[in-house]
């Protein structure tokens, strides 16, 4: 319990200094993934800020699947090279089942115009459903829009 609570401490204070350090220039990111978690499919919705460039972002999201309905704050860093964005992601919040819910992910994001791209992603979350312990791997693909 006490490595969720330094995670999450970790995230916020990323993201009230990446605030600090954030250019002039700041971008929203809207996205959607579609895929397969364990014997279900699932669809993930969030909505990011880019605190530092096109580097680091806060996210809040939402999934659904299976039997669960996480709704995370997610750090996301990513490396752009040029048509080309490889991305991490670790994120921490609540489930319908309760408090716990966390997520690590690893994609690629491919940019077809300047402000449209492509997701592919590959995302595990942990929970807690009726008192058990849950992992699911969601497998994915989706698109990202930039505002």
């Amino acid at each position: 319990m006490k490595l969720k609570a330094i995670l999450l401490a970790f995230l916020i204070f990323i993201a009230a200094a990446g605030s600090a350090l954030a250019e002039r220039t700041k971008k929203y990111d809207l996205n959607a993934i579609l895929g397969w978690a364990g014997q279900a499919g699932g669809i993930m919705k969030s909505f990011g800020y880019h605190l530092i460039n096109n580097y680091i972002s806060t996210e809040v999201s939402i999934a659904v699947f299976q039997h669960s309905y996480p709704f995370s704050l997610n750090l996301t860093l990513q490396l752009p090279l040029g048509p080309v964005s490889p991305y991490v992601s670790a994120g921490y919040g609540y489930s319908l089942s309760g408090f716990g819910a966390s997520n690590f992910a690893a994609g690629l994001k491919f940019w077809v115009s300047p402000n449209t791209g492509l997701l592919f992603d590959v995302r595990r979350f942990n929970y807690t459903y009726l008192d058990e312990k849950k992992k699911t791997t969601m497998f994915g693909i989706g698109f990202d829009y930039r505002l």
